[in-house]
C-alpha cells in the first residue's frame, strides 16, 4: 500500500507490522473477520489496542 494514507479516527497510520501464524490461526482469523465484514487487519488493530489498553489499566491499578 505504498503511498496510501489510512487513518483510525485523526491519528494516522504510518507504522507497518508483519506477523506470521499458522494456517489454522490464519484461517480462522480470515474466516471471523469476513463473517463480521472486517478486514483481518482490522481485527488485529482493535485487538492491538484492546491489549494496550488492558495493559495500561493493570498497570495503573499495580
Amino acid at each position: 500500500m505504498e503511498g496510501v494514507m489510512m487513518y483510525h479516527g485523526e491519528k494516522q497510520l504510518d507504522q507497518r507490522l508483519t506477523i506470521r501464524l499458522d494456517k489454522d490461526r490464519f484461517d480462522a482469523l480470515e474466516k471471523m473477520a469476513r463473517s463480521e465484514g472486517f478486514s483481518m487487519s482490522v481485527v488485529v488493530r482493535h485487538l492491538v489496542y484492546r491489549y494496550i489498553e488492558q495493559q495500561r489499566r493493570f498497570a495503573v491499578g499495580r
